[in-house]
C-alpha cells in the first residue's frame, strides 16, 4: 500500500501536466501562463531526473541539496499562487499542476531530511 502513495504522488503530477498541456493551446495561452507553465514542466522534469541520477541533486545530506529543493518547491508555490489570481480559462488546470509538482518536491524533501 505504501508504494502506491509513493508512486501517485511521483508520478501523479504527470498526469496533471498532461491535463494542462492539453487544455493550454497556443493560441489562447498569455505568455505568463506559459513561462509558468514551462517552469513547472521543467521542475518536475528536474525531480524525476534527479530520481534516476541522484547526484544531480547535489551531494547526499549537504545544505546544496536542501537548497536546490527548497528553491524549486517555494518556486513552484510561488507560480501557482499567482496563476490563481489570473483570469485565465484553464488556471485550475495550471494552479493543480503546480500544488502536485509542489507536493512531489514536499515530499522528496521530506525523505532527504528523514533519512
Amino acid at each position: 500500500m505504501d508504494k502506491v502513495v509513493i508512486w501517485s504522488v511521483l508520478l501523479g503530477p504527470l498526469a496533471a501536466l498532461s491535463f494542462m498541456g492539453y487544455r493550454l493551446s497556443p493560441v489562447v495561452m498569455s505568455p505568463t501562463i506559459r513561462i509558468i507553465a514551462w517552469m513547472v514542466t521543467g521542475s518536475y522534469a528536474f525531480l524525476l531526473c534527479g530520481l534516476v541520477f541522484p547526484p544531480i541533486l547535489g551531494p547526499w545530506y549537504s545544505i546544496a541539496r536542501q537548497l536546490i529543493m527548497c528553491t524549486n518547491l517555494i518556486g513552484v508555490l510561488i507560480s501557482g499562487i499567482a496563476v490563481l489570481f489570473r483570469r485565465h480559462p484553464a488556471r485550475w488546470s495550471v494552479v493543480l499542476s503546480c500544488g502536485l509538482v509542489a507536493l512531489a518536491w514536499f515530499y522528496a524533501l521530506a525523505i532527504s531530511e528523514v533519512v
